[in-house]
Parts: structure tokens; C-alpha cells; sequence
């Protein structure tokens, strides 16, 4: 598989998808079966959940993926109140950044497959002491109440962390890939054995991610930094009027 985010990536994905799919709308109870390994009858718990290393390394990631966010929107933010100012980020790549995160695990696993699944979480069905029901992955409605199971935004959001990836310079890119890569794996993994979520809702958040993400990339990334920089600028100095906060003046430039 080539270290660019690209083509062969999201097509390994989908089959991954396909397989993982097919298997375990066949074999449902696989997914109980692979909580099972990490539940503990006798304690009636799931011991790796009170962890302190694993819940720090998740807390980590997460940090991680806010500084990232942190900074590309504050790009964005900062030429619309600065319009004359050039960006601290290329602005195709600022705009990749938020919009990926907001499309992928904002609406696509927040907004919308985890109100729409309902799918309740290892720990809170009666295969593990809970009073939920179990349900398969391909089965919308079910008893969960609230932040459900399918997908998992865990692996979403690490997952994402392939966008900054993808785009660090080109010197410390395949080592970027190959590092996110892992933490989305790795960190994925954990919500598995901490109990909070099945295979497959780590399966298709990692999917469902990476496909949003190759398609912003795909949409976003070849556009013109000048003319959306330009854009950027114009909207800026529009807000600033609508406030009525006037123009700004231009930084002064070297004779």
C-alpha cells in the first residue's frame, strides 16, 4: 500500500468493510464473543476500562486531535478578523482540516449513525450485566438512549488524525501516515477491550472516517490557495463592515 492517502487506501478500506460486514451480519454473536475476551465474570467488569496508562493514552489522543483542529480553525478565524493578513496555513489545507472533522466525526458518526443505530454499548447489554439488549451491526433502533455505540467516535476522531497526516511535508509524511495509523488502530483497539464498544463499531468508524476524509481531500485540497485566500479576505473585510468595525489597513511593506 503506497504511503499517500489515496486511492489504495480507501479501497483496502472498503473491503475490510465488506468482509467484516458480511462475517458478522452472518455471525453476530462473534462481536459478544470478542468482548467476552476482555470482560471479567467474576469482578462483572471490564478490569482494562479503570486503567490509568490506557485512559491516559486515550486522553492524549484527543488532546492531540483538538490542537490540530485548534489550529486550522484558528487560521481560518484569524484572516476573516485580520482579512489583510496572509495565513498562518495554506487555507486549502485549513479548510481540509475543519471540514473533514466536522463531515466525518461530527455528522457522520455523531450526527447521524449514532442517533439512527441506537446500538448500546458492550457494557450495558445482559450479555454483560447490562439490562440492553444486544443488536447487530447492520440494525438500526436500538435501546440505547444516548451516546450509542455504532459507529465508534473514539475511532472516528482517531481516524482523522489521517488528515494532517496526509498533508505534513512531504519529507515526514510516510512516517505522519504511518503514526496515525497507529494511534487509530491502537486507540480504536482500546475501546474494544475497555468494553465501551463492539469490533464492528470499530471497524466502520475507522471505515467511515477515512472515507470522508479521502473525498475532502479529493474535493478541497487541489483548489487554488490564492483565490481561497482572496475569498477569505473578502468575507473578512464584509463581516468587519457588517459590524461596523470598517476596513483594515494593509500591514505596511517593504519598499
Amino acid at each position: 500500500m503506497t504511503l499517500e492517502l489515496g486511492r489504495t487506501w480507501i479501497l483496502a478500506a472498503l473491503a475490510v468493510a465488506l468482509v467484516v460486514g458480511v462475517l458478522f451480519a452472518i455471525f453476530p454473536q462473534w462481536d459478544i464473543a470478542i468482548a467476552q475476551l476482555f470482560f471479567d465474570p467474576a469482578a462483572g467488569r471490564f478490569p482494562y476500562a479503570s486503567r490509568a496508562l490506557p485512559n491516559l493514552l486515550r486522553d492524549l489522543g484527543d488532546w492531540l486531535v483538538w490542537l490540530i483542529l485548534i489550529a486550522a480553525g484558528g487560521a481560518l478565524v484569524l484572516k476573516l478578523v485580520l482579512p489583510h493578513r496572509k495565513m498562518l496555513m495554506r487555507p486549502t489545507v485549513a479548510l481540509f482540516l475543519v471540514l473533514s472533522y466536522a463531515l466525518g466525526p461530527g455528522l457522520a458518526t455523531n450526527g447521524i449513525l449514532k442517533p439512527v443505530w441506537s446500538r448500546a454499548r458492550p457494557v450495558a447489554v445482559e450479555e454483560f450485566g447490562g439490562k440492553k439488549h444486544f443488536t447487530p451491526w447492520w440494525k438500526p433502533g436500538g435501546d440505547c438512549d444516548r451516546n450509542c455505540s455504532f459507529v465508534s467516535g473514539d475511532a472516528s476522531a482517531m481516524t482523522w488524525l489521517l488528515a494532517p497526516a496526509s498533508v505534513a511535508p512531504p519529507a515526514v509524511r510516510p512516517a505522519a501516515l504511518v503514526g496515525a495509523a497507529a494511534i487509530a488502530i491502537g486507540l480504536s483497539g482500546m475501546r474494544v477491550v475497555f468494553g465501551r464498544h463492539f469490533f464492528t463499531d470499530v471497524v466502520f468508524g475507522i471505515v467511515v472516517t477515512l472515507a470522508v476524509v479521502f473525498l475532502c481531500r479529493r474535493a478541497i485540497l487541489p483548489l487554488d490557495d490564492t483565490r481561497m485566500e482572496s475569498v477569505l479576505k473578502t468575507l473578512g473585510l464584509r463581516l468587519r463592515a457588517a459590524l461596523g468595525l470598517g476596513g483594515v489597513a494593509k500591514p505596511p511593506t517593504d519598499p
